[in-house]
Parts: structure tokens; sequence; C-alpha cells
């Protein structure tokens, strides 16, 4: 009896051979791959690297700026244990960043306006930045806390926290940029009033709240609202920037009322600023420079 014996044709039965050549390139060429990026970062040159982004941030800006613990990322990117960033002038406080991350916006890399993103912590609170090719800047802070003198040479300071801070802008500054700027700043105090002839050495501002706008190096206050402190604020004005930032000149109507709470001593030493109005409440203006205020 003659058995019937079933058998594939000769391309079907290639195809398993075909398969793991097929499989055997793409493991070799994944290996491969695995290997370049393996060497690229082990032997990525990151002390030159370091030392070249310090001196062009430090030749293109008037500060001058320090890493530490440069590395590379993965997915690409750059780190940073720490980066200072050093005032020109020597009695100007520094300010040191961590966690330092500096990545490409990818989704912008196959446009005509590619762009990078970064971020950082400092002193608890984050940073957020963010430029596109062409100078547009984003930037966001969140909880930050501060604590600074009101004024160059002043006896006061102020301290709070920036709860929350949004910049749209570009970088350099020209004619038609157009700016916005969203702060707000919670459980501000304004200390070192024993300093003036208070007999508080503590005024409580409560939440603090700027809305700004402008064109230019002409920005716009459109708002200035504090709210659950010992004076109730409200103002605008404007404010012309110039370089050193000192020297931008400033032009503030801000109005003062005060709360039950707020002593009699600095009421008394605001009286003598100021007039109250009708309502109980007192109008000031401020103008100057920042780095030279004066109060009317």
């Amino acid at each position: 009896m003659r058995r019937f014996r079933f058998s594939l044709p000769g391309a079907l039965r290639r195809k398993p051979r075909t398969t793991r050549g097929i499989s055997f390139y793409l493991g070799a060429f994944a290996v491969l791959l695995s290997g370049a990026l393996l060497g690229f970062y082990l032997f990525f040159p990151t002390a030159a690297l370091q030392a070249r982004l310090e001196g062009e941030i430090s030749s293109r800006t008037p500060v001058r700026v320090e890493l530490a613990g440069l590395n590379l990322l993965f997915p690409p990117g750059l780190g940073s244990q720490t980066l200072t960033v050093r005032p020109p002038l020597p009695d100007e406080r520094a300010y040191t960043f961590d966690r330092l991350r500096l990545r490409p916006l990818w989704l912008t890399l196959f446009t005509s306006r590619p762009g990078v993103q970064a971020s950082a912590g400092l002193q608890g609170g984050t940073i957020e930045l963010s430029a596109r090719r062409g100078g547009s800047v984003t930037g966001e802070l969140h909880r930050i806390p501060f604590d600074e003198q009101l004024a160059p040479g002043s006896s006061l300071q102020i301290g709070g926290t920036v709860n929350s801070a949004t910049l749209l802008s570009a970088f350099p500054l020209q004619a038609t940029t157009e700016s916005a700027l969203h702060v707000q700043l919670g459980a501000v105090q304004l200390r070192g009033l024993k300093n003036v002839g208070a007999a508080v050495d503590t005024l409580n501002l409560g939440t603090l709240t700027l809305e700004g706008s402008g064109k230019g190096t002409a920005l716009k206050i459109n708002q200035l609202k504090g709210e659950g402190g010992d004076l109730a604020v409200s103002g605008t004005g404007t404010l012309l920037l110039a370089q050193p930032l000192q020297r931008s000149r400033i032009n503030l109507n801000v109005t003062l009322k005060p709360s039950p709470r707020l002593d009699r001593a600095l009421l008394d030493l605001l009286e003598l600023l100021v007039k109250p109005a009708r309502d109980g409440s007192y109008l000031l203006r401020l103008s100057g420079t920042l780095g030279n205020p004066v109060l009317r």
C-alpha cells in the first residue's frame, strides 16, 4: 500500500531559517547600540564640558556660575548636583540650586523652534524653565522661601514664601517682546521696624498677589493685592527695566487700609508718613529706582 506524505513548499520551509537570521541581526544591532551608548556615557568628557559651560555663561551674562557634579542623564540630558550663581558685586547674595536637570523638549526637535527644559531645587522649593529658539522663555516657581533686604542698604527685611510664580517672556528683551507675570507670596512679613523707630519689630502682610504685563522693557503692574495681614494692600503702577536691575525705574501707587489688629505704634508711624483719607486708608506713592526708591 502506498503511503501519502505531505510536505510544505520550499519557500515556507525556509521561513524559520530566515526569521532566525533577522533575529540574529536585530540582536547584534541592539548589542552594538548598547555598547556605543555605554562607551559614550563612560568616556564622555564631563570635566571639559563643565568648564566650557561655566565660561560661556559667565561671558554672556553679568553673573558668575559654578557647577558641581556634572553628569549625563538617561534619557539623554545633563544633570548637576549643584549650580551656584554669584552676582557681579561681591556684597550681593549668591544662590545655590540643587538637582539641576537639563533636557531637550523632544516634541520640538523636529520643528523650526527646538527648545530645552530645565528644573532645579532652591531652598526646598522647585524651579522649572523652558526656552525655545528665538528667545521665548517660560518659567515657574513653587514653594520657595525667601528672606531679603527690602532695598539695598535698608535695615528692613522682607520674608515669606513664593507660593507660585509664572513668567512668560523672551530673552533678551526686544521692543516687540510681550511679557506676562503672576506672583503669589504667602506669610509675608516685614521685619526690622524697630530700627526705624517703631515699638514693634514685625508687620504681617499676609498673602500678596501681583499681576503684571508689558511690552519690551516697560512692565505694567496691573494689580497688587494683599489679604489676611495687618494691612489690606491694593495698588497699580509701572516698572521700566534697566541694566543693572537696581537702575530700573519704578512708579507705584499703593493704598493701605489698616485692620483692627494693627499695632497702634505702627499706625502712628504710618501717619507720620502720610495723612489718612476719609475712609481710613493711606495712599503711598513710590518712585525712583529699585536701588533707591523714594516714598512720597
